[in-house]
Order: structure tokens, then sequence, then C-alpha cells
């Protein structure tokens, strides 16, 4: 089993000079959060350094990436060529961590955080930013 460090070495290489497609689009950014004492909503707003007061929805990693993990018929040429990495991170999320939920932090710009429980007490993850009007 890889290390927390080890796992975010490996989600940088795969993430490098990608963009997290919304309406404007953003890049994936891994993390390493050290030494979480529990995963509650009230613990994940402040390592991700937004108010305790923050609208927050939250949905599983298979919905988030149905748009590009999967090639659709709507698709263009470069991004059919980009499935099957985002596929690749994807998969390398679902084997490394346990209880990975997806928290979308904001209105209209969404911040997106990633995070799963890597071994005893770290969480890992992906940040990006999605604007949605």
């Amino acid at each position: 089993m890889k290390t927390s460090f080890e796992l975010q070495e490996q989600l940088t290489s795969l993430t490098e000079g990608l963009l997290f497609p919304s309406e404007s689009d953003y890049p994936i950014e891994p993390f390493v959060w050290e030494n979480m004492s529990d995963f509650s909503l009230d613990t994940i707003l402040q390592r991700a350094e937004k108010p305790l007061d923050s609208p927050v929805e939250t949905t599983d990693l298979a919905y988030f990436f149905r748009n590009v993990a999967e090639e659709k018929d709507w698709h263009d040429d470069g991004q059919k060529l980009l499935v099957p990495k985002y596929r690749e991170i994807f998969n390398t999320l679902t084997a490394s961590l346990k209880n990975i939920t997806v928290y979308r932090i904001g209105q209209t710009e969404i911040d997106v955080f990633i995070v799963g429980q890597s071994g005893k007490s770290d969480a890992v993850g992906l940040k990006t930013k999605v604007i949605e009007t």
C-alpha cells in the first residue's frame, strides 16, 4: 500500500497540465491532509479553509466523473483523448482510498474537494473549481 505522499505524487503526475471542464476550466491539484481526527463536514471545511457556514453539496466520485471518464457522443476529439486519463485518475482514487466523498463548496464558483481516507488518519484527494451559472 502506498503512503499518502506517494499517492499524492502519483496523482500529481496523472493530473499534470489537466484542467477540469466546466463553464471555465480549472487545474486539478492533489493534496494530503495529515492527521485527520475525523472526517466530519466541519473538519473538511476547516481543512479546506472555508467558512463553516458555507453551502455544501456532496456527491459520489462516479457521478462527479460521469462526463469526463466515459466517452460521450457530444465529446469533441480533444475531450475523447482525455477520457483514458480521467479514467486512470478515477481508478487510482478508488483503488487507493476509502470512503471517498466529493464536496462541492459554494455557489456559482464552486470549490470541489474530492476527499478519501488513506491509511488510519490521512486524507488524500484532489481539488479544483467548477463554474455553474
